[in-house]
């Protein structure tokens, strides 16, 4: 029996043409009726495991009717649950294939395949069988929120804490935490109230650039998306505006854009804060707000971030030079009229052309993004 499921895993292959023949053939019958025989011999399960991921396969192309692949989900159930790992591992893989199919997910869900994967992240540390379980966590919280509060009821966000500082699968929990934000506050609240901010904010000070790339994401969507001014002042204090400043020179304008929105937003924060403070006693403690000053736009002055924003105002990404421009004009006004009193004022020689400025650019560019 081992030999002919191996076999049939072989002759399938990567054949999409030989894998719709399988179907057709009635092949999902017969690997239930086996599965269903219970062998002793794990050989056996490993071989219906693998044939069943080789059913899985570039399952988008030419995909065969839903309901006639539905059977196998029992079957992948019980390999996600046994205790042998290569057959655990096959199951795995066919999750991670299958997953690719979104016509799949409620099956997956109706299944216990989706509750069974969250709780294998705190049983196994196995790395390849961590990717295959996070490849599907991030494929369906990327592509939809109706399954998000079910993975998090089964323990979704205590697993992640626990994987977000292991360095090779940190940029995956970043990844799916930054979906997660984007399903709005509910969830951006339950992000903060599980302590996921602090170790983010590690991951940004510590972690490579790409990992910290990704946890920037989800950062500065939680800092864009909420609605909760205490969520701001908690993000304030962690100090991590320095190491969201040094991502301002990647050569990435997707990431240098939501930088750019975080920045702007955590400086409204600190406006609106000053605003609110200006009602208490001046002898107060926030007697020192009074003079006017923005904290967080002294703060980032300090790391030199008013440089860096004044170099993005020559971008060539209109979104980006827009968005430096602006929050120099609105945060930093006086280092504004100081740059412009270093430009020579037109004196009346014909021979004279005053050197434009970085509004003139700006509506420069924006004409010439509507004239082609």
């Amino acid at each position: 029996m081992r030999d002919l499921l191996f076999a049939l895993s072989l002759l399938i292959g990567d054949s999409v043409v030989r894998r719709n023949e399988a179907i057709d053939s009635g092949i999902v019958g017969h690997i239930v009726h086996v599965n269903n025989l219970g062998y002793p011999d794990m050989r056996v399960t490993r071989s219906i495991m693998t044939l069943v991921a080789q059913l899985f396969q570039n399952i988008t192309d030419f995909a065969p009717d839903p309901n006639e692949m539905h059977p196998l989900l029992p079957v992948v159930l019980s390999g996600l649950r046994t205790n042998d790992r290569d057959a655990r591992g096959e199951a795995l893989r066919a999750c991670a294939q299958m997953c690719e199919w979104s016509v799949v997910w409620r099956m997956m869900y109706e299944e216990d395949i989706l509750a069974q994967l969250v709780l294998l992240l705190d049983q196994r540390k196995d790395l390849v069988e961590l990717f295959y379980i996070l490849k599907v966590i991030d494929t369906i919280t990327q592509n939809t929120s109706m399954y998000s509060i079910y993975l998090i009821r089964f323990g979704l966000f205590r697993f992640l804490s626990c994987l977000l500082p292991i360095p090779v699968v940190g940029q995956d929990v970043c990844f799916i935490l930054s979906n997660l934000v984007a399903e709005g506050q509910r969830l951006i609240d339950m992000i903060f109230d599980t302590g996921f901010i602090p170790q983010l904010a590690a991951v940004l000070e510590n972690a490579d650039c790409e990992t910290r790339k990704e946890a920037s994401h989800a950062l500065c969507r939680c800092i864009c998306f909420t609605r909760n001014s205490e969520h701001l002042r908690v993000i304030v204090d962690l100090h991590i505006l320095q190491q969201l400043a040094d991502l301002l020179t990647v050569m990435d304008a997707q990431l240098i854009s939501q930088i750019l929105d975080a920045i702007q937003c955590l400086l409204a924060y600190g406006a609106e804060h000053l605003d609110k403070c200006k009602c208490f006693s001046p002898f107060s403690f926030y007697a020192r707000f009074l003079d006017g000053l923005n904290l967080v736009a002294e703060e980032l002055d300090a790391l030199g971030v008013y440089t860096k924003l004044e170099f993005l105002t020559d971008s060539n990404v209109v979104d980006i030079h827009i968005k430096a421009f602006e929050i120099i004009e609105v945060y930093f006004p006086s280092r504004l009229e100081t740059m412009d009193e270093h430009v020579p004022a037109y004196g009346g020689d014909d021979n004279f052309s005053a050197p434009k400025t970085t509004v003139d650019d700006t509506i420069e560019s924006i004409l010439n993004c509507v004239n082609k």
